[in-house]
């Protein structure tokens, strides 16, 4: 059904995004989340990749890891450092929305990250 997350998202997104209306939301706020579910389907559910072992890089990679997320689980980010072998994972107890809800402990991290040697 791949519909169906489109269908209860437009329905039920007051409750799963917190409110439409809030401040912080612009106006293409549901057709935005509406197209984001595409990027969950093209990155998980995708099939295996064509490149032999999959596809790796040696560049620095921080992972942030929401604790609470109901839609992406930490689990499923669990052996990602055989695609990335300089792996900082960094894990923080909140949801979906880490961005939103712990700004200033994301905008910390993604700084000591970009200003690592």
């Amino acid at each position: 059904m791949p519909r169906l997350p489109e269908l209860v998202l437009r329905r039920q997104h007051e409750r799963l995004l917190g409110g439409a209306d809030s401040r912080h939301f612009g106006p293409t706020l549901l057709d935005d989340a509406a197209h984001g579910l595409e990027l969950y389907r093209a990155n998980i559910f995708a099939k295996r990749s064509r490149i032999l072992g999959g596809p790796t890089t040696q560049l620095p990679v921080l992972l942030i890891v929401p604790l609470r997320d109901r839609f992406v689980l930490p689990q499923l980010t669990a052996d990602l450092a055989r695609f990335a072998p300089n792996l900082t994972r960094l894990e923080i107890d909140a949801g979906h929305w880490v961005p939103r809800s712990r700004p200033d402990e994301v905008a910390a991290a993604i700084a000591a990250h970009a200003s690592m040697p």
